[in-house]
């Protein structure tokens, strides 16, 4: 079974909460077993290994409900885990002028979060390709948190007009995405 790391969901929650409220919460938790939100409510530890289906529904269902369904608020919130993360414990990880740093720790970081799958990252000046390998399953709200969570780091890193995009979009026999970032840095 595939897990994340349960800081992974609090960053999700803490945007619902700052983005949605209580009325969110409450869009959200109705569509919940009572175990989800048993867990959801008070249950994650942030050190501890919660399963990723829970994690992806969670994450489904902000964007599906309170979003358009088109995964960009699945992006918002990878964005906003960042600023949380890169922000606070793992601040060591962002050095301005310099997202090479960050995008070079690809690996650990992803590993840190995540007991499934891999990221590599390969990166030149103003540009980088990151790979997210055996994900198990092809999942593009994976994706797309993925692309918010380096958006963000690589603003913390001094970097401006950043552009993204994928390819290809895997087939069921293939789960691996490239993602493609460029950038201004000043």
């Amino acid at each position: 079974m595939a897990n994340l790391k349960g800081s992974t969901f609090l960053a999700r929650l803490a945007f619902l909460d700052t983005h949605f409220g209580e009325e969110g919460r409450a869009t959200v938790w109705s569509h919940l077993d009572a175990e989800e939100r048993t867990l959801l409510e008070g249950g994650i530890l942030p050190g501890a290994w919660y399963s990723r289906e829970v994690f992806s529904k969670l994450v489904d269902l902000i964007d599906r409900e309170l979003g358009d369904g088109d995964h960009r608020l699945t992006r918002k919130m990878g964005y906003f885990a960042a600023g949380l993360q890169l922000r606070g414990a793992y601040d060591s990880f962002v050095r301005p002028g310099d997202p090479d740093f960050l995008l070079a720790k690809a690996g650990n970081i992803w590993q840190l979060f995540h007991d499934f799958g891999r990221v590599e990252a390969r990166t030149e000046p103003g540009r980088c390709r990151i790979w997210l390998k055996n994900l198990s399953f092809p999942d593009i709200g994976m994706v797309e948190g993925i692309i918010g969570w380096t958006q963000q780091g690589l603003e913390l890193s001094g970097c401006k007009d950043i552009r993204y995009r994928y390819l290809p979009r895997p087939s069921p026999n293939n789960d691996a995405y490239e993602v493609r970032f460029v950038w201004r840095l000043e």
